[in-house]
């Protein structure tokens, strides 16, 4: 308890009181929220009636965001396949439809802080026949996920051999394997127990992965994000965020989430746009090593951590650590070229790829602003390193080093 609200003081001395946004003033302006939903996707947003019912963890945070910002909710419909487009286009201020942080949404987009965690689960009809996830990745076997969706990609990542079968109507999944049209279906685990409380004859297969819950904007709208960050630190501070994750995603009571979670949903995020970087030296027959660029980020962190008060010594170790995993990432990603994702090819590193890791890296600083506080514990900083640090190609020992640079950053008094 002591650490979370150590790093809560961090997150609300990061985001002022008063920060405002062209964003956030044409809202108020306009006295309307719009915020995207999918509308399909329980216990986040689901509606029978769209929009008129509509229930879920989303649904009432919405409501209590339009509250706070004393202006009308309007909820706007959009489909998975169509999420950066409708973003692109100002359809919505922000997706609330329990999005997942991924990478490639950081081309285009900026998360707010992740609000909750959550696993990807096969749901089987055959367990004798399905006894394990890996038993699911064989040819012939049928395996149905919604269309458009972070657990598509994470479907054609895991289950390479099997046949992806993919519908844009995400409530009628269970449907398909019960109807012998699919062998099995791919949800999460904040979903699968609304398919399993419905359809008794699937059986769940453990979870894997992590995926973390954040909102959704466009790039462009960093201010507007800014007051959502501070927004959401006040709503885990109140009890409300614990008390609806509670309710509606079977948490522990008044339960926050680790704010750990948040310095490594963000490292780990920048993490994993390497296998882009090695896609593009690859193409252009560049080293993985570049020591002039490495000098600029590493020269541009300590300058940053000196402006905003951090501790420019251990932030200077943390992007050195950084970009030592990034180079074991690269290498690991050139030494298997199959396993670069479809959306890390042919995007430029200068244009694409550079902005989005400097907006993380800079993010990334804030966090470790120094603060009056008790000490961190390392234990815990190096068990959520383990826990947190995901990225494909990070072996044990690189992750211990990261969550010790992490330990020192987050564990740097006050200077005098």
């Amino acid at each position: 308890m002591h650490f979370f609200l150590f790093a809560l003081s961090i997150l609300l001395c990061w985001f002022p009181v008063g920060a405002s946004a062209a964003s956030l003033d044409e809202i108020r302006a306009r006295g309307v929220l719009r915020v995207g939903m999918s509308g399909d996707y329980a216990p986040f947003c689901v509606c029978t009636e769209w929009p008129h019912d509509c229930s879920g963890f989303e649904v009432e945070m919405a409501r209590r965001l339009a509250a706070d910002l004393a202006v009308r909710l309007d909820l706007v419909r959009f489909h998975w396949s169509e999420l950066k487009a409708a973003a692109l286009a100002d359809k919505f201020d922000l997706a609330m439809s329990g999005v997942t942080m991924r990478p490639d949404r950081l081309l285009w987009g900026t998360f707010a802080r992740p609000y909750a965690v959550s696993g990807a689960v096969v749901l089987v009809a055959d367990t004798s026949r399905f006894p394990s996830v890996a038993s699911v990745d064989r040819a012939g076997v049928r395996l149905a996920v919604n269309a458009g969706g972070h657990l598509e990609q994470v479907a054609r990542t895991r289950f390479p051999t099997a046949t992806i079968l993919t519908t844009p109507k995400n409530m009628e999944l269970p449907a398909l394997v019960e109807q012998h049209q699919a062998d099995a279906l791919l949800t999460d685990s904040f979903e699968a127990p609304q398919f399993l409380a419905h359809h008794s004859r699937l059986s769940a297969l453990p979870a894997f992965g992590r995926d973390r819950k954040a909102y959704l904007l466009r790039r462009s709208d960093g201010p507007w994000r800014e007051w959502l960050d501070r927004w959401l630190a006040d709503r885990e501070r109140d009890g409300f965020l614990p008390g609806l994750r509670q309710r509606w995603l079977g948490e522990k009571p008044t339960q926050p989430l680790s704010p750990l979670s948040t310095v490594f949903a963000f490292l780990d995020l920048r993490l994993a746009l390497m296998p882009a970087v090695a896609d593009y030296k690859q193409r252009h027959n560049l080293p993985v090593e570049d020591l002039r660029q490495e000098g600029v980020v590493i020269a541009h962190a300590t300058s940053l951590a000196r402006a905003k008060g951090a501790d420019a010594e251990t932030t200077r170790a943390l992007f050195r650590q950084q970009i030592d995993a990034a180079k074991q990432v690269q290498e690991a990603m050139l030494k298997n070229p199959h396993r670069i994702p479809a959306w890390a090819q042919g995007l430029d590193l200068a244009t694409d790829l550079r902005p989005a890791l400097s907006e993380i890296g800079d993010r990334m600083i804030e966090l470790f602003v120094p603060h009056p506080s008790p000490a961190v514990d390392q234990a815990t900083v190096l068990r959520a390193a383990d826990e947190e640090i995901t990225t494909e190609g990070i072996d044990s020992s690189e992750r211990r080093r990261l969550g010790e640079a992490v330990w020192q950053a987050l564990s740097k008094p006050r200077p005098k």
